[in-house]
């Protein structure tokens, strides 16, 4: 899942910044428009590394206890 939404996430920075000026002509020069798909597309792939760091295999030596 984590993979998934990097790759999604990615993917949609990478058309976002891709398309820029035709978004602020669509948008009629509307920067926040375009800046909140680039906001969006990079949180997403953030919230993929963010599941794949969690979803890593821990150590049995690398475990701390709370006490």
């Amino acid at each position: 899942m984590g993979l998934g939404l990097l790759a999604v996430g990615g993917t949609l920075a990478a058309l976002v910044v891709a398309n820029w000026s035709y978004i602020l002509s669509v948008t009629k020069s509307s920067v926040a428009a375009a800046a909140g798909g680039a906001a969006a597309a990079s949180l997403l792939a953030l919230m993929g590394l963010a599941l794949l760091y969690a979803s890593r295999e821990v150590r049995p030596g690398a475990a701390r206890s709370a006490a």
